[in-house]
């Protein structure tokens, strides 16, 4: 039994040895999609293949100790270019120099492509070179404008973008990749690491599946409220009966008083007169 078990367990032990390095890769599924070459990330690059950079600091010149730099490469293609574009993090970013040759601030894809060998060289202020014939030194014919390099805003890295006028672009196809990042830490340039791999082990298939757009959700336009209604005015008190006048006192009646004191005066005149004749 214990014999059993140490087979098994050195077959499973040889087996993972054989095994390619796939860690880095997150997806081999190259969907359809044009991007903008401006060294800015598309959204659509991140729906689709892509790889992390693996193997950190696997050659190391001058008295550098290695570094922390980090990147992600993505793939998107249509009928004319195979597009890259590899998202780096460097926290040391300086200008290329001439006689620096592949000791830059740079991104490096090597590719197995119908037994061609060829590799991409992008600095991230525009130094660009593509070439083949196995080990990458001899430079291709290649249109220039099909490549863009720009520093991220926060100064945090830099993204480059290349697009490839591979041949027999056309949905299952397959071709193998690799990155590199070089990685320069000292002004002269003397001093810095190299991450990644020129092996390509990553195998990319490209996809009849579209890359979706983003939404952009737009907020409805702003419109001028409503002009509040005005408030009812308040009704007027109903009017309070004023009182009736008091009736006048009556009026003397002058004319029937007059009668009255002639008519008393003459029944005294009268009386009188009968009391004098007796």
């Amino acid at each position: 039994m214990k014999r059993l078990l140490a087979i098994t367990a050195a077959a499973l032990i040889l087996a993972v040895l054989l095994l390619p390095s796939f860690a880095g890769q997150i997806s081999g599924e190259v969907l359809k999609g044009t991007p903008v070459l401006d060294g800015v990330l598309d959204e659509i690059y991140t729906q689709s293949a892509s790889a992390t950079l693996d193997n950190p600091n696997f050659y190391i010149w001058g008295d550098c100790e290695g570094t922390d730099t980090t990147g992600t490469v993505y793939f998107l293609w249509d009928t004319s270019y195979l597009y890259v574009a590899v998202d780096v993090t460097d926290s040391t970013i300086l200008p290329s120099i001439e006689e620096g040759g592949w000791q830059q601030d740079s991104a490096e894809l090597w590719f197995t492509d119908e037994d061609l060998v060829f590799k991409v060289h992008a600095s991230w202020d525009g130094d660009f070179f593509l070439g083949g014939d196995g080990d990458g030194s001899t430079a291709f014919d290649f249109d220039k404008s099909k490549h863009a390099e720009a520093k991220k805003p926060d100064g945090t890295g830099y993204v480059v973008e290349v697009a490839l006028p591979l041949n027999n672009l056309a949905a299952g196809r397959t071709f193998d990749s690799s990155l590199q990042i070089n990685d320069i830490v000292t002004e002269d340039y003397q001093n810095g690491a190299a991450s990644g791999t020129q092996t390509c082990d990553f195998t990319y298939t490209l996809s009849d599946k579209e890359a979706l757009p983003p939404v952009i959700e737009t907020e409805p336009p702003e419109t001028e409220p409503p002009a509040p209604e005005p408030a009812p005015e308040p009704e007027a008190p109903a009017p309070v009966a004023e009182p009736a006048p008091e009736a006048a006192a009556p009026a003397a009646q002058t004319g029937n008083s007059a009668a009255i004191v002639i008519l008393a005066l003459a029944a005294a005149f009268g009386s009188a007169v009968i009391a004098k004749k007796r």
